[in-house]
């Protein structure tokens, strides 16, 4: 018998935590369903998909430009979509930011490779998608065309849901599930103890842990009255309070490479900036930073992965609000009061908000963990369903 193969379409460099947090989520729980599913990834880091899963049927792809690609469109990916019997669209890759420039927008590219492979047969199961922003009439036209092509567009929450509908796509393709991360599978909790260990952290010390984001530039050209320069020293003074204030340990967590650069400018303005560890996934893995988040009595995130990753681990958290989808996100755990808005940063109000979330984190955990319980189930009938339609 021929084993079914899946081609995952999606940002699958490793660079991001968040992202590599979902593939893992789809190989891991596919299989656990079906073992002999085999998997084909398009990456521009093969050595990274080649270490991320040994022992697993696992292929990677290379899109680099000598295979003719750009990005995911090349002629690697289309051997890959001939090879398989269901193409997964995954991720947040349905957006119309930088539209035509296919070195940063999937949407461009998911234009030809979603029409080319319906043409030669293939399933096309848009899979625990987050879709948006749509703002451009180009952009909307291209993703009602992807999502109608579809077999099912499966969207993680109810305002991707919103937009889907809004721009034309048929309600019958609709569903509601979750976002693939939060049943991926973290490391065991005695390597977060180790990591933390290395770090200078010992066991019991409470910790908080922090999550800024290399965008908060896109945001800030927004703001009126904030530069870089003012909210990372306002930032900084901020959690020097908090640790003054609390006598809590504070690490940042970097879910995305890029970020690192921000951080460290945080670090260096702050006055406890030497006391403040850096855990990057540059040197973890996603399931090794979910672990991590395990171990946390608090976290204050700005990427939406890393705070689905942290919720995951029932670590209460605290959305920095720089995009609608972490609003969104924040209101579907039931915590719109646990969202900070970045145009009110100051030091003094960014510190009161993280004390807040502090001294509430037990009755945060409380509300939210029903919430978190049921989102999990939505997340692995994704699988379940996915299986029995397109997999069996």
């Amino acid at each position: 018998m021929t084993k079914k193969r899946i081609c995952v379409l999606g940002s699958n460099s490793g660079r991001n935590a968040g992202d590599a947090a979902i593939l893992s989520s789809i190989i891991d729980n596919f299989s656990a369903i079906d073992g002999d599913l085999v998997f084909e990834v398009p990456t521009t880091h093969c050595d990274y998909v080649k270490k991320a899963f040994p022992g697993k049927n696992v292929r990677p792809v290379s899109i680099m430009p000598w295979t003719g690609s750009v990005r995911l469109l090349g002629l690697s990916t289309m051997a890959s979509i001939l090879r398989s019997d269901v193409v997964l669209i995954t991720d947040g890759i349905i957006f119309d930011i930088k539209l035509f420039n296919p070195a940063f927008n999937f949407l461009i590219l998911l234009a030809f490779l979603v029409p080319f492979a319906r043409l030669f047969g293939k399933k096309v199961v848009c899979f625990c998608v987050g879709v948006g922003p749509l703002d451009t009439r180009a952009g909307r036209k291209l993703a009602r065309m992807v999502c109608s092509l579809s077999e099912v567009v499966m969207v993680r929450e109810e305002s991707s849901a919103a937009l889907v509908r809004e721009i034309g796509v048929r309600e019958e393709l609709i569903e509601i599930y979750a976002d693939a991360a939060f049943v991926n599978i973290p490391a065991p909790p005695q390597r977060a103890d180790e990591i933390l260990g290395h770090h200078g952290i010992g066991h019991g010390e409470k910790v908080i842990g922090v999550n800024v984001n290399s965008y908060i530039d896109l945001w800030l050209r927004r703001s009126e009255r904030l530069d870089r320069a003012t909210f990372t020293s306002e930032f900084a003074r901020a959690l020097d309070t908090v640790i003054e204030s609390l006598g809590t340990r504070v690490v940042f967590v970097i879910t995305q490479v890029m970020d690192r650069t921000i951080a460290d400018e945080m670090l260096a303005a702050m006055k406890h900036g030497e006391q403040v560890p850096v855990i990057s996934n540059e040197q973890y893995d996603n399931r090794e930073i979910m672990a991590v988040m395990g171990k946390l009595e608090l976290f204050v995130g700005m990427r939406l992965h890393s705070l689905i990753l942290a919720s995951a681990m029932s670590a209460p958290v605290l959305g920095l609000a720089y995009a609608p989808k972490v609003r969104h996100f924040m209101k579907m755990l039931g915590t719109e009061d646990r969202i900070f808005e970045l145009d009110t940063t100051t030091g003094e109000a960014l510190s009161e908000a993280i004390i807040s979330s502090w001294e509430g984190r037990e009755e945060n955990l409380a509300s939210v963990g029903p919430v978190m319980e049921e989102v999990k189930k939505r997340a692995h009938a994704a699988y379940r369903d996915a299986c029995d339609r397109y997999l069996s």
